[in-house]
């Protein structure tokens, strides 16, 4: 059975004898039959040890392959090559040239990966049409069939109805026991209430043979044996299409998660409602306390750090708590510490009238400009728990510099017996606004909250918190001031809580006292030379400007010689101060080794300091 040149057999009586339907073909003739078909398939099977990368050919569109000579390779014709040892390797398209065994081959498709070299050549079908799709699956779901009475009632076995002929309108579904193929289904119905939200979740009704007919509700009750049939209460339906009686309907359930933890229901906001680690503002935004926020501007608030402690008789316009200054109207008072004053109240800072005759006094406090700016044109509350040691009126007020920013006067009080709050009367006029103002009458060692509701104007460049005896007070009168807040918001919330060491951090922003001891080694330092020395301090945190340095005396502080001898010094300076880092510049009348290390200290039997600020 010769081939012809387009590789389809030809009958021909040259290559055997042509058998008689019914006989037996001869061995001569079998033979004969096998070796054509072994010429056939020898034509039309080829190998290749081209190395070819499969996502490589895929991307270029050809494959070029060096085969055997004379196989029917037809350009046009359907080849795939495929690695002998990995079938799933392989790469299939059209014949595009065969020439002295050189076959060109358009890529179409390709499976599996990687580089093949064990090619195996073989003349293929063409791909065949696309067959039509298959019919759409039956919906999903419980199915049951739909009856239009309405009446709370068993529906009849693997029969559902809803109490309203118009399905979106329902309020309550029964639904049989049984399915419609009489399968029990109530303990999946009675797994519907399960949630422990007042939703409990989501049925949907759907016409078996037609999607667009349905129905679909939130369950929101429990569900409710009938005796035979489940009650479903439903809510806020939805639906498309007829629901025709005896329809067969697919009914599913999608369960809510239960509630998260916690109890209660938000009804509505109110700007200033406080919330544990912050409070809503004005605006409706949360601000949050603590490390990640700044509700509360007021920077050491009841007066827990007190880093000049103890010093103790503070005259007008001095610091004294860090970033609290004291007033008085003549003479110092005397600072202290009250601690655990009350439950909610662990300090406060007292102040004792310690002149004999009686005065008007107070404190304030300045805040930065950074920290104030976003104030203007909003509505702030000042607060504070305050108490007093006789009964009297405690005055407090909000105060606006408008001056350059970061410079204000901070003794605002221009005549402290005038009885009129505005500026130019019991204020000074330069530069300065008064945001609000308001009193409170104490009775004696009682403790009060107060609080003050004002706007900030949008001239505002610092602002001050001041509270202060509206009239002369006793000798050994105590005012005593805690938990000062300046919020946004038209009502005063909860005390923003700030850790120790968050609090403590602002704090050193302005103020930081390096000594307060003897003996203590604050830097080590270089001898530049027998009577000069310079070490770094690093501020940390950062300071608000490059600080001034104050030491109770020079010769409180020491530089050890090579012996270990402390020499007395003559200066303490600063060079080079910036707000992260300066130069500390001891000098000594001599004795130093120039480029010897040494040691900066305290050494005085009394109370060295010293004093870095950068404080407003």
């Amino acid at each position: 059975m010769p081939i012809d040149t387009n590789g389809v057999f030809a009958r021909s009586n040259n290559s055997f004898s042509e058998p008689v339907i019914g006989t037996t073909i001869s061995p001569a003739d079998a033979m004969a039959l096998f070796d054509d078909f072994d010429a056939a398939l020898n034509g039309d099977l080829g190998t290749s040890t081209t190395s070819l990368d499969i996502a490589t050919v895929v991307g270029a569109g050809t494959a070029t392959l060096v085969t055997q000579t004379s196989k029917r390779l037809v350009p046009g014709r359907n080849v795939k090559a495929f690695s002998a040892a990995a079938p799933t390797n392989y790469i299939a398209g059209v014949v595009s040239t065969y020439t002295a065994g050189s076959l060109v081959m358009t890529g179409e498709t390709s499976g599996g990966s990687g580089t093949v070299t064990d090619w195996v050549i073989w003349i293929s079908g063409a791909s065949g049409a696309t067959g039509a799709a298959g019919p759409v699956g039956a919906t999903s779901g419980i199915k049951q069939t739909y009856s239009t009475t309405t009446t709370d009632a068993d529906p009849g076995n693997g029969t559902f109805r809803l109490n309203n002929a118009t399905p979106a309108s329902a309020t309550a579904a029964y639904l049989d026991n049984l399915d419609s193929g009489g399968a029990t289904v109530s303990g999946i119905f009675d797994l519907w209430d399960d949630s422990t939200t007042t939703v409990r979740g989501i049925v949907r009704f759907e016409k078996s043979t037609d999607p667009t007919v349905w129905a679909q509700f939130q369950v929101t009750g429990s569900i409710v044996d009938g005796t035979g049939y489940r009650k479903v209460t439903l809510a806020n339906g939805s639906g498309s299409g007829a629901f025709t009686n005896g329809n067969t309907f697919a009914i599913t359930f999608t369960r809510t998660g239960d509630a998260g933890a916690g109890t209660g229901t938000v009804t509505s906001v109110v700007a200033g409602t406080g919330l544990t680690g912050g409070t809503i503002t004005a605006t409706g935004t949360i601000a949050i306390d603590g490390t990640f926020g700044f509700r509360n501007r007021v920077i050491n608030p009841s007066g827990q750090i007190w880093q000049t402690s103890p010093t103790t008789s503070i005259a007008d316009v001095v610091y004294d708590f860090d970033q609290w200054i004291t007033l008085t109207q003549t003479n110092p008072i005397t600072a202290s510490q009250q601690t655990n004053v009350e439950s909610g109240t662990p300090y406060m800072m007292r102040s004792l009238q310690a002149n004999a005759s009686a005065q008007r006094f107070g404190r304030i406090q300045w805040l930065e400009a950074a920290n104030v700016l976003d104030l203007r044109g909003q509505t702030v509350t000042l607060s504070a728990r305050v108490r007093m040691s006789a009964s009297t009126t405690l005055r407090y007020s909000v105060i606006e510099w408008t001056g350059t920013a970061d410079s204000p006067v901070l003794d605002v009080v221009n005549d402290w017996t005038s009885g009129t709050f505005t500026t130019g009367n019991f204020f000074k006029a330069t530069t300065t606004t008064i945001a609000g103002a308001s009193s409170t009458a104490l009775t004696a060692n009682t403790a009060a909250s107060v609080s003050l509701t004002c706007a900030v104007s949008a001239s505002a460049n610092n602002v001050a918190l001041m509270f202060w005896t509206y009239s002369t007070q006793a000798q050994n009168v105590t005012l005593d001031i805690g938990k000062v807040q300046l919020e946004i918001g038209s009502s005063a919330t909860p005390l923003a809580f700030r850790s120790i060491q968050d609090e403590l951090n602002l704090a050193l922003r302005y103020f930081k006292r390096f000594s307060d001891g003897v003996g203590q080694y604050l830097v080590i330092v270089q001898a530049v030379s027998a009577t000069d020395t310079i070490g770094p301090i690093l501020f940390v945190p950062h300071m608000r400007i490059a600080p001034s340095i104050a030491v109770s005396a020079a010769g409180d502080f020491a530089l050890r010689d090579a012996s270990g001898t402390p020499l007395t010094c003559t200066a303490v300076t600063l060079i080079s101060a910036n707000t992260r880092t300066a130069r500390l510049r001891g000098q000594v009348t001599t004795g130093l080794v120039a480029g010897n290390a040494t040691s900066f200290e305290s050494q005085s039997a009394g109370s060295p300091t010293l004093d870095l600020s950068a404080r407003l």
